[in-house]
């Protein structure tokens, strides 16, 4: 009612009666302002696969905890890709991501959407549980590779 902007449409679906799916303004600022500061979409890139963790997940896979993201291959897909900013971090396939700069990371609150409140550039730190520890440990955010090459 105010004119203010509080989504971006992204697609819909002619198919049926043409509902629309938008992304929160706020998902996107920092994106909007690496186009305006450098000429081009910079969109920050952890490198991480990932199943949001719930109560049953937890329970199935005997994991330690059900909140967060489970870093996860799918199908020939690896949970950390080879050379990610995740990678030289040193996150590995099992770890739990459960926040991000002191952030919780649950389903309300996905590892994508923390991470879209950031620039390329920007250093974070990741609180994970390995082997049932908590650790943390600091990742440089890169921009996200080119999917179109």
């Amino acid at each position: 009612m105010n004119g203010e902007v509080i989504g971006i449409n992204t697609a819909v679906a002619g198919n049926a009666q043409n509902i629309g799916f938008s992304i929160p303004v706020n998902d996107v600022k920092t994106q909007i302002s690496s186009i305006l500061e450098k000429g081009k979409l910079e969109v920050p890139y952890l490198g991480v696969r990932y199943v949001m963790l719930t109560p049953a997940i937890k329970d199935q896979f005997n994991l330690s905890t059900d909140t967060g993201a489970w870093l996860k291959a799918s199908n020939a897909n690896q949970a950390v890709i080879n050379g990610s900013p995740a990678d030289k971090a040193g996150l590995k396939e099992g770890d739990i991501i459960t926040k991000v700069n002191g952030e919780a990371v649950n389903a309300d609150n996905p590892v994508a959407s923390r991470m879209s409140k950031y620039k390329v550039g920007d250093t974070v730190e990741i609180t994970y549980v390995r082997d049932g520890k908590e650790q943390k440990t600091k990742v440089t955010l890169e921009a996200a590779p080119d999917t179109n090459q």
